[in-house]
């Protein structure tokens, strides 16, 4: 990856500084995985963040430093900079946030804060089976998982599992986010080379008059020189329009 990958440090993503220690980097940073739950999950939690390949940087609150924001603020800052933001479901309802929309949870709020985010990836796994689940976290569950309005939950029984899943759940989509990212380019490639294009053509369409004007004016007079110097600024313009063609098609940048 290059000399640059090697400055990346786990922990930086704790802190909340993973798009602006890679920012105007030559190398992608590692996406930012932020992990949920409420504290009975809090050991897969950890488990999760500590098995998780190399590849991700997963953030977890309670490693995060301490600081002079409020815990929302904090939180969501923290959910605007992630790129995949990953929900474990259990049987506690977990601190009450507010009762805007009916009793909410903290999670719950994280949640819907993550929903709000358009091009945030959310998976949501839940822990089976649920024994003794409380009633706010049922109708967290129940919303959650609706055919329409949910998301896609799948279920683990074990850390390991869950690891498992979790793991293969980040690679399809970092699979499919490159692809994406690969076609974005593509698209980008292609309007760059109309642009490009139309450039040229503009140009060569004063050059060509502006060559036949130049040889068909009388020598010294004032339509010779204005001649002469939009052959000048022509010519420099369709030369430009060359090497920036060239260059681009040979992967600089843009």
């Amino acid at each position: 990856m290059g000399r640059r990958a090697s400055r990346w440090r786990p922990e930086v993503a704790y802190h909340g500084v993973a798009h602006e220690h890679w920012k105007g980097a030559h190398v992608p940073r590692p996406p930012v995985v932020f992990i949920s739950s409420t504290s009975d999950l809090a050991a897969e939690r950890e488990a999760l963040a500590s098995m998780l390949p190399p590849a991700y940087a997963p953030y977890l609150y309670e490693r995060d430093r301490a600081g002079s924001r409020s815990p929302e603020d904090r939180c969501r800052e923290m959910i605007e900079q992630s790129d995949v933001f990953v929900r474990l479901l259990g049987e506690r309802f977990g601190s009450l946030y507010s009762f805007d929309v009916g009793p909410r949870s903290i999670v719950e709020w994280e949640f819907d804060t993550a929903r709000e985010r358009d091009h945030l990836e959310l998976m949501t796994f839940q822990k089976e089976p649920l024994t003794n689940i409380e009633p706010g976290q049922q109708a967290f569950l129940d919303r959650v998982t609706k055919f329409r309005t949910g998301v896609w939950c799948k279920r683990f029984h074990s850390t390991s599992q869950l690891v498992q899943d979790v793991s293969q759940s980040l690679l399809l989509w970092l699979v499919e986010y490159w692809a994406q990212r690969k076609e974005k380019r593509s698209r980008d490639r292609r309007r760059v080379r109309r642009v490009l294009l139309g450039l040229t053509l503009l140009s060569l369409g004063v050059l060509i008059p502006a060559a036949i004007g130049h040889f068909v004016a009388a020598p010294g007079s004032a339509w010779d020189a204005f001649t002469r110097t939009s052959l000048l600024v022509a010519t420099i313009a369709v030369g430009c329009l060359i090497v920036l063609g060239l260059a681009f098609e040979l992967g600089g940048t843009t």
